[in-house]
């Protein structure tokens, strides 16, 4: 905001105004919290879903230790891709693992599915947690159009680089296999934010 003298005040607006730690901004003017958010029908109304009596599966490849939960988000992916074919759009499968291995072996057993085979987007990083400047243009490419009819992605599988600033619409499931008791106390919010913003206007879905 300007007045003739140059710059009067600067807004920042944020899904979640909160530092590492989780402690809210001192700076925050107002508050508009996730709860009003979809009680006002601004963003979808999230079901997350608990399994119970998992097994605990020892194994070095993330795919076979979460296998009991990445099948049920394959399930219910089914499901949701079979009620929106007739709509024209496609839901997207959103899958945050917990480093680059385990995003490798994730997305070969996503790619085992038939209806995910060549249909799985891996976005690497490297140790930091970073993407790789080298793939940062395409990987904000591939991210930005894979809500477009005739992007032929169904599934992401990422460490933490679609965690903020991903303003995809698609995604419908999230499986948050990175642990969410991470250093980061904002890390669950923005993996629920991954699948919040609305398909379609003016319905809650």
């Amino acid at each position: 905001i300007y007045d003739k003298s140059g710059l009067m005040c600067q807004l920042d607006f944020s899904a979640t105004p909160k530092n590492q730690s989780g402690i809210l901004f001192s700076h925050i003017i107002t508050e508009y919290t996730l709860g009003q958010a979809i009680a006002d029908g601004i963003v979808k109304r999230p079901k997350i879903a608990e399994i119970e009596n998992i097994p605990e599966l020892e194994s070095d490849n993330a795919a076979e230790k979460y296998r009991v939960q990445i099948d049920a988000a394959v399930d219910k992916w089914r499901t949701i891709y079979k009620e929106l074919k007739k709509t024209g759009k496609k839901p997207i499968l959103f899958v945050m693992a917990e480093n680059t291995r385990a995003a490798d072996q994730v997305a070969d057993y996503l790619d085992s599915f038939k209806e995910l085979s060549d249909r799985v987007l891996t976005i690497h990083t490297n140790k930091n947690d970073e993407v790789r400047t080298t793939e940062l243009d395409q990987a904000r490419k591939w991210a930005r159009e894979i809500d477009e009819a005739d992007n032929p992605f169904r599934a992401i599988v990422s460490v933490l680089m679609l965690v903020e600033g991903w303003d995809v619409r698609n995604v419908k499931v999230v499986v948050p296999l990175r642990p969410l008791t991470a250093k980061s106390k904002i890390l669950p919010e923005q993996t629920l934010g991954r699948g919040l913003r609305r398909m379609f206007p003016g319905q809650l879905f």
